[in-house]
């Protein structure tokens, strides 16, 4: 039989370490921001890792001047396939033309969403492009987008 004072000991000791391990694995850091794209869900401290990934809505419309244009020219109710940054976001294949220029809320015309890895930038400036159902080049510029801003493009053609 061990002595009490060895028994004491061992206890004292497993104590110890489970303390240890308590406290090792409750400090683990990392991104602790529910809204940020890398969230870790372990994490109780943030260590200043988070990032986001921004959702840029991107809206194009056309005026009846630049509808009559693409009618000129043959293109009757067109497929057309829109790239941000060479990534293709969307197609569409009917070519209405407004009035005036649609807000970012109006959902009832061709409007895409572009997520993206912004980071501490405020601003970004990435090249667009419009090809047909061919891969001609329909039409290309590059975007200023902002963080939190809508980006409206007016085609004119």
């Amino acid at each position: 039989m061990k002595p009490l004072k060895y028994n004491r000991l061992m206890k004292i000791k497993n104590y110890l370490l489970i303390l240890l391990s308590i406290l090792v694995f409750s400090c683990r850091k990392g991104c602790t921001d529910y809204n940020a794209a890398n969230l870790t869900l372990k994490a109780k401290k943030d260590d200043g890792s988070c990032y986001y990934n921004n959702v840029v809505k991107i809206k194009f419309w056309q005026d009846s001047i630049s509808n009559q244009h693409i009618t000129n020219n043959g293109m009757q109710n067109p497929e057309l396939f829109y790239y941000f940054n060479n990534v293709l976001i969307g197609s569409y294949n009917y070519f209405a033309y407004l009035k005036k220029q649609p807000d970012c809320d109006d959902y009832e015309y061709l409007q895409f969403e572009y997520q993206f890895h912004m980071g501490e930038k405020d601003s970004y400036e990435l090249p667009w492009k419009i090809l047909d159902k061919n891969d001609s080049l329909i039409y290309q510029d590059t975007a200023h987008l902002v963080n939190g801003q809508c980006f409206i493009q007016k085609l004119s053609f």
